[in-house]
């Protein structure tokens, strides 16, 4: 699996690539609904289509053709929880306890920046000594959906 970045620093490759891996999972999801149970289904979905969606979210998740795998991820949660495609899957999200586009793309992030505080502290002492004012922010995981956040003068 790869980061797909055309000249233009523009995503659309990217999402062009994973959109068809991701319909592969999904059509996979459709044959399989009928045989397995919600649990198994639940399982197969982050084996198989979240984790080839969570690949470098960081960097797509905010960019205008994340929409495009918004849309097949409804896609994925609405046959899961076997309802229509005019469903919306704002409780259905809630029910299978999977996080939508714009949320993974925060979490994701939010995760990065945790992990890597270290090193982005390092980054901004460097350009404070070049006469920029930065501060570096602290993060804590308070829980699984809130982390808090205080500014820390270097």
């Amino acid at each position: 699996m790869y980061v797909h970045l055309d000249n233009h620093v523009n995503w659309k490759n990217h999402v062009e690539q994973i959109l068809p891996k991701l319909s592969v999972a999904c059509f996979s999801i459709r044959n399989l609904i009928h045989s397995l149970n919600l649990d198994i289904l639940h399982m197969l979905y982050f084996a198989y289509f979240h984790s080839l969606f969570q690949y470098g979210i960081i960097f797509w998740g905010n960019s205008t053709h994340a929409q495009q795998v918004f849309k097949l991820q409804k896609r994925v949660v609405r046959v899961m929880s076997g309802v229509g495609s005019r469903s919306s899957c704002r409780s259905l999200f809630r029910k299978l306890n999977i996080l939508p586009t714009a949320c993974q793309y925060l979490l994701s992030l939010m995760l990065f920046i945790v992990d890597n505080q270290k090193c982005i502290c390092t980054w901004y002492r460097h350009q404070k000594q070049k006469s920029f004012i930065f501060t570096c922010c602290k993060f804590i995981l308070c829980s699984k959906r809130s982390f808090i956040v205080w500014d820390q003068t270097l």
